[in-house]
């Protein structure tokens, strides 16, 4: 998991504008409990991409963290 995070950190780093960096990101950081980072990570994948192919994924899983945080 931490190799994966490692990858994925690097892959924003490389190119901030790739949304699926963005989604693989998010999903690493809420399966390591980040869920603050999580919820960045998510938003930034739906700015980039408001009608991805994961645009409902993201959706569902902000919704889910927001209200977790509440």
């Amino acid at each position: 998991m931490s190799e994966s995070r490692t990858t994925a950190d690097k892959c924003v780093a490389v190119d901030p504008n790739l949304a699926d960096c963005w989604l693989t990101l998010g999903v690493l950081r809420q399966a390591g409990k980040d869920d603050a980072g999580a919820v960045v990570a998510y938003e930034t994948y739906l700015k980039l991409a408001p009608t991805g192919r994961y645009a409902r994924d993201a959706n569902s899983q902000l919704a889910r963290l927001r209200r977790g945080a509440g």
